[in-house]
């Protein structure tokens, strides 16, 4: 992985390129920041860098050895820890490693993915269970670091999610960062640095990374698909809220893809038809979480576009054809009463539905939250 092939953060990357330079090398950093930002792609092209024989001004070289297994992730010093659904019995001990091939192939297709993708393409078969890195990792890492480093000046280990680690395996780890055998360099990336074990947090260096601005994304997007034409990547861009993984869905998937849900939430609502809001219910709870989350956080974008409508802010809306075509009617009924409740209450059910909540209960109490709301 090349800097120049992450998206964004340019401040970032000289940074961290200085610091290779001046030989100022933390052993041990935590990159972090929201989803889709970019995080694992920078801290491999990092490891690259610091792994390359022959480093030029602001990037690894791509021609020696070093990058030439950097650029497949088979260095015999790189090492990976990342969450797994254990697939064998009960009692049997599974390994990230045993899924390396996997790991490497979904890094191949797009270094931007997130762990839900993860879990759908190595996982199918078990993917109603959570992903966890499992405490038989510790020992296994251990191990591993004993050795002696193979070509490399530094042994890295790259620990994805690391907020996923069991209490054993966090420990095994903590050690590792504090007592570090010979010259190994830690990088651990996540979404949720909060949640990881505080002693863990204390002793690495933050690397934070914010959501990429809305040019970068465009950009991005029109790189992936020349195709696309300037209203989707606007739209997608301005959606996605700073994660290229989002963009590029919005893209894959449609703009419009939950415009008529929405449309139907909203006018049965108003009518206070209450078998349909069941049956609506009842349909949005067999999506999966991921679908569930993101139909909701489209709702909260299109309460947010309708109400800047009904102000007369047309020239700051950000909506495609079709749901001005709904909007230019619907956003008298968004207004200074009920607009911030109505965004809350569709917060607190995207709340509920990360948290594991029963999603029919979720989202017909939504449904009856809007129906009183609407009349506002």
């Amino acid at each position: 992985m090349f800097f120049r092939d992450v998206y964004g953060h340019d401040e970032l990357k000289r940074q961290l390129i200085d610091a290779v330079k001046s030989g100022r090398i933390p052993h041990a950093q935590l990159f972090c920041g929201p989803e889709g930002v970019g995080k694992l792609p920078l801290a491999l092209a990092y490891a690259q860098y610091v792994s390359c024989e022959n480093k030029g001004e602001n990037d690894s070289c791509g021609q020696c050895p070093s990058c030439k297994k950097y650029a497949m992730l088979a260095h015999p010093d790189l090492h990976f820890v990342f969450p797994i659904i254990q697939k064998k019995p009960a009692g049997s001990d599974e390994y990230c490693m045993e899924h390396l091939d996997g790991w490497r192939e979904m890094f191949a297709t797009s270094p931007y993915f997130n762990l839900d993708k993860w879990v759908e393409e190595e996982f199918s078969s078990v993917a109603t269970k959570q992903p966890i890195i499992y405490n038989c990792e510790g020992n296994e890492l251990i191990r591993k670091l004993q050795m002696k480093a193979c070509e490399s000046e530094y042994k890295v280990v790259v620990i994805w999610h690391p907020e996923l680690m069991g209490a054993e395996c966090s420990n095994r780890v903590l050690k590792s960062i504090e007592e570090p055998v010979g010259k190994t360099l830690f990088l651990l990336v996540s979404d949720k640095p909060d949640d990881i074990l505080p002693t863990i947090q204390s002793r690495t260096q933050r690397v934070v990374m914010h959501a990429l601005p809305e040019k970068v994304l465009a950009d991005a997007i029109r790189t992936k698909n020349s195709n696309a034409d300037d209203n989707q990547i606007q739209y997608a861009a301005r959606l996605s809220k700073g994660s290229l993984i989002a963009a590029f869905e919005l893209l894959d998937d449609g703009a419009n893809t939950f415009l008529d849900t929405f449309i139907r939430l909203m006018r049965k609502a108003y009518v206070s038809d209450l078998d349909d809001l069941i049956n609506l219910s009842n349909e949005l709870a067999k999506l999966s979480r991921k679908k569930q989350i993101s139909f909701l956080q489209y709702c909260q974008h299109m309460i947010r576009e309708n109400f800047i409508l009904n102000v007369g802010n047309q020239s700051l809306n950000y909506m495609t054809n079709d749901e001005n075509a709904f909007s230019s009617k619907f956003a008298r009924f968004i207004n200074e009463k009920n607009v911030w409740q109505l965004v809350d209450e569709l917060s607190k059910a995207e709340f509920h539905i990360e948290r594991n909540g029963m999603s029919k209960i979720i989202f017909y109490d939504l449904a009856l939250k809007v129906m009183t709301l609407l009349k506002k």
